[in-house]
């Protein structure tokens, strides 16, 4: 199937690759080391005057975040084999990181001042930024073979 696929189609290939490999490397650093994710968040909005925000000691979000990135891993790696045919695939990864960022920002502009966490502003932009290239990319592949 890789040489019948376009350029714009071998780049999203790559870029799924790329994103599966993002997806189950922060997976399991959230769930190894979630204190020092949080750590590192919360040290770095302390730079930027952000308030910190409270560790979570029980795990329940822990589980149901390491089962969405290992969702999103998948699905991004079945998407890279055949970016035509797995093209929903895709589509569902848009729509996790649509819902991830928009929901962190949601919660970042309805916050009480002292409860704007620099957290939420790091969800928005990475996973926003994500949803963007992503998008950018999947509307070009498509582009070249419409």
């Amino acid at each position: 199937m890789q040489n019948s696929l376009s350029p714009a189609e071998q780049l999203l290939q790559r870029w799924m690759l790329l994103s599966a490999w993002m997806y189950f490397l922060a997976g399991w650093a959230f769930v190894l080391f979630p204190r020092r994710v949080f750590d590192l968040v919360n040290t770095a909005g302390a730079t930027l005057s952000f308030a910190p925000m409270p560790y979570q000691v029980e795990r329940f979000w822990l589980a149901l975040s390491f089962s969405m990135m290992m969702t999103i891993t998948a699905l991004s790696y079945v998407a890279k084999s055949d970016v035509r045919h797995y093209r929903y695939a895709i589509v569902a990864v848009l729509i996790s990181k649509l819902v991830s960022s928009g929901t962190a920002l949601i919660f970042f502009l309805t916050a009480a001042v002292d409860e704007r966490f620099f957290g939420y502003l790091i969800i928005t932009v990475v996973d926003g930024s994500i949803l963007v290239v992503t998008f950018l990319l999947f509307r070009q592949a498509r582009s070249a073979v419409a």
